[in-house]
């Protein structure tokens, strides 16, 4: 298995209102093989987690399907600190795709009792509001202007992600940090 873990660099200051920021939020991001559960095998994971106010990813890759209980005993033992994930459709495939494969393997699945934040989720009611045709991460990243350098993947993009939470606190009549600054 290959393991790699780096920083990302500084979390920034002016993260929406409604984002509760905590050392205990992770971010969290799977690849399998494929789409079908019942025969994807695991290929990747990462997390980001904050560390010294940096953001720190730990990545781990399967060489082998053998490596699976092995990348999964690592993922879950990183995130034994976290409270909370943040995930880019972790509803609907990484969350179930984890919890589906932890039981085949024998693995109790720990992520269960986390609060989680599905960023797909929480921003799809705008995507009429945005004029996007497609809700997928890429598009989002091209509205916020982001382009990604060759080192970069969705894990390590979903932290910029953050800005489109504010429009949350519009939706949810919060005006406060919409801006970055207090309402008068």
């Amino acid at each position: 298995m290959i393991t790699k873990q780096f920083s990302l660099g500084k979390i920034p200051e002016n993260l929406p209102g409604c984002f509760p920021f905590s050392n205990t939020i992770s971010f969290l991001d799977i690849e399998s093989t494929g789409y079908a559960r019942k025969n994807a095998s695991l290929a990747y994971a990462g997390c980001l987690f904050p560390e010294n106010r940096c953001w720190i990813a730990a990545l781990w890759i399967t060489e082998t399907k053998k490596e699976e209980t092995a990348l999964l005993s690592a993922l879950f033992a990183k995130l034994s600190s976290c409270t909370a994930l943040v995930t880019f459709g972790g509803t609907s495939f990484d969350l179930p795709f984890l919890k589906k494969k932890a039981s085949a393997l024998g693995l109790s699945f720990p992520l269960s009792d986390l609060s989680h934040l599905d960023l797909y989720q929480a921003i799809r009611p705008f995507q009429k509001l945005f004029g996007l045709e497609h809700m997928d991460q890429k598009s989002l990243e091209h509205l916020l202007g982001l382009v990604r350098s060759p080192e970069d993947n969705d894990l390590t993009m979903l932290p910029k992600l953050l800005p489109l939470l504010s429009f949350l606190d519009l939706k949810n009549g919060s005006f406060q940090e919409v801006s970055g600054h207090p309402a008068a």
